[in-house]
């Protein structure tokens, strides 16, 4: 499944209870119901909460330091999804504050956020 749909994160909503949960995924892990759909999410976002990583990434693609962060995106009816993604790592860790807002890049093997606003170095 992919990770991204017309630069849109694929997640899935559950046609039982409701729940939605990024990643994708073949069943509700809240009601484990079987009768899930894409739901597509983004592209715009709210940072929650980042780190700054100095170990090396287990794929290898980002050079440490690097930061990744929760971000919070707005669903249906004033529900949220958080979902975990590296922040572009163009740009300066000084440039990057919680609360705001980001918007997705689309990467082939990761979610990648950029800070909405801010220039790239």
């Amino acid at each position: 499944m992919s990770l991204y749909i017309n630069g849109k994160l694929n997640g899935v909503k559950c046609n039982d209870c409701g729940h939605i949960r990024f990643p994708f995924t073949n069943y509700c892990n809240k009601c484990q119901s079987e009768n899930v759909s894409s739901y597509l999410i983004g592209p715009k976002g709210q940072l929650m909460s980042y780190t700054i990583s100095y170990t090396r990434p287990m794929m290898g693609k980002f050079k440490a330091p690097y930061a990744y962060g929760v971000s919070r995106f707005l669903v249906d009816e004033g529900k949220h999804v958080d979902v975990l993604g590296i922040i572009n790592p163009k740009i300066p860790f000084e440039d990057i504050k919680i609360d705001d807002e980001i918007e997705l890049i689309e990467d082939k093997l990761f979610v990648i956020f950029n800070m909405a606003g801010v220039e790239e170095k």
